[in-house]
This record gives structure tokens, sequence and C-alpha cells, in this order.
């Protein structure tokens, strides 16, 4: 069973502003799943001058303690990857994500690129698409998709409702 999500989403802030911010937000008050952020490897291609970065995010298990009540779903850490391109030469950051925790039971993956609107360079589009694959869970599974397809429609529109939040104070905080 898999879901899938697509979105595109324009900032009204220039790239740059954009990718500080994302690299940036968490842990913040808005969003208290993300415990924390370690940025784990980070390099630059000296040909081409792009940073790459390697970070894990540690969030609260998000599924509730009915789901909890399987050996498998009893922690209290879910760990995901993010790895990320910027070129700033370009004005963009790509990166792709994916679920550590859980992996041989669910892949879970995200990949997103910020580059100036095509008709605005002042402003950032987002373009994100990512999904959930469940691995041979049985009846199990169904009930997984159920809940992290509700959970994964309210989690992509509060990211990008904390993220014009914490732009307009650094907007603001100018």
């Amino acid at each position: 069973m898999a879901i899938d999500v697509c979105i595109s989403h324009v900032f009204k802030h220039p790239v740059e502003l954009i990718v500080t911010t994302h690299l940036n937000k968490y842990p913040n008050e808005k969003e208290k799943m993300v415990r924390s952020v370690e940025t784990v490897e980070q390099s630059i291609d000296d040909s081409t001058g792009v940073v790459y970065l390697k970070r894990i995010a540690t969030c609260a298990n998000i599924f509730p303690s009915i789901l909890r009540q399987f050996r498998v779903m009893q922690i209290s850490d879910i760990l995901l990857e993010e790895e990320a391109w910027i070129d700033h030469n370009q004005r963009m950051m790509k990166i792709r994500s994916r679920n550590i925790t859980w992996s041989n039971y669910a892949k879970g993956w995200e990949e997103s690129v910020f580059k100036p609107h095509k008709h605005n360079c002042d402003w950032t589009m987002i373009e994100q698409k990512g999904g959930v694959n469940f691995c041979s869970l049985g009846p199990f599974s169904k009930i997984l998709e159920v809940f992290t397809r509700g959970f994964v429609e309210r989690a992509v529109k509060k990211s990008l409702r904390v993220m014009d939040e914490l732009l307009e104070e650094k907007v603001k905080g100018q």
C-alpha cells in the first residue's frame, strides 16, 4: 500500500531567506514534534560550489497509543534523514528525506526543490513530492495507511504554515 503527496507553494520571499529559514526552523515552539536536528555530514563541491548537508532529525513518535500496543511501535523517537544540496549560484536547494526508524516496515520519502518563482525572482517556489510505502504488514498496513494519510495531509499544511510564520517573524525582526 502506498500514500503519495505532491504540492507546490509560493513563498513571497527570496530563496536565500527560505533556505536559511528551512535549515534553522527546528526545533521551535510552533512544531514540537521535531525535537532536534543534527548535521552529521557537510561538504562543498570545489568545482560547483554546491553545499551538501546530511542531517538527522529526531521526532516524537506520532502514532496514537492504540497503535503503540504493538511492540515495534513502542518507541519514543523516530529518526529521519535529510540530505540537502544548496546551489548558491543557481539560487536553488534540493532536499531528499527518508525515514530511518521502521524502514523495514515502511519506506517514507520526500523530495523538495526550492527555486526562484518563474514570474518573480524575489519569491520562492517549492515543489515537493513524497510518499509512504508499507511493506508486508498484512491487515496492520491498512490501519497504518489510514492514520498516516491523515497525518501527512495535516503535517504538510502545518509545515507550510509554520514556515510562513517563521518567515514573517524574521522579516519583522530585520
